[in-house]
């Protein structure tokens, strides 16, 4: 679970697993999905829209209790975590698995997905609701930066005549809540409580 723990919110390599800890690829298949059984992992699978580049077809996996991964991780406390090198990463896994519970508590329809090219850009969520996308970039940082735009400001360009509807987030730890272009910049918390629920079926 440490291993798994070191390289959360990536995608599920089950041979780079394997070859780590020397036991067969079935053999960590096979662990993997007994954590899925335990409700410990979950995974992501990656949105193929049927744009012209190149994709990551792997899954995104994240564990289902932050604590649980931090405590994987060694992190004892918040100021341990502020200067921890995988601090995006954990971040990223609290806003996704929190966004997951609550459209399962809610027995939401909607389905989660991740957007990666392999030589391009790449977005942390897309909530899909019918032919409705919420397109979600999640920051650590508490200041904003309109490097956070890049990718989404592309997916328009992506998706041309594809058919679907796209709201496009930043979301972030600081306290701004504003809007830039079509993008709209939220602290996470101001997300969870109040928008995630317009975005739900």
């Amino acid at each position: 679970m440490q291993l798994l723990a070191g390289r959360i919110a990536k995608e599920y390599n089950a041979s780079t697993l394997s070859n780590d800890v020397g036991v067969s690829v079935h053999t960590i298949k096979a662990w993997t999905n007994a954590l899925q059984t335990l409700y410990a992992v979950f995974f992501i699978p990656s949105f193929h829209p049927g744009v012209r580049q190149q994709l990551i077809k792997s899954p995104k996996f994240y564990f289902t209790d932050t604590g649980l991964l931090c405590y994987l991780l060694k992190i004892q406390n918040s100021d341990q975590l502020w200067i921890y090198p995988l601090r995006g990463e954990v971040f990223e896994n609290y806003i996704i698995s929190e966004i997951r519970k609550q459209l399962i508590h809610k027995s939401s329809t909607s389905q989660l997905f991740y957007y990666k090219e392999s030589k391009g850009i790449e977005i942390d969520l897309i909530i899909k609701s019918g032919n409705k996308l919420a397109a979600i970039e999640v920051k650590s940082s508490k200041t904003f930066n309109k490097s956070f735009l890049k990718n989404l400001l592309k997916l328009d360009q992506r998706f041309e005549n594809k058919g679907f509807k796209i709201e496009k987030y930043v979301l972030f730890d600081g306290q701004l809540n504003t809007q830039i272009q079509d993008v709209k910049i939220m602290n996470f918390r101001t997300f969870l409580l109040h928008e995630l629920d317009k975005l739900a079926n």
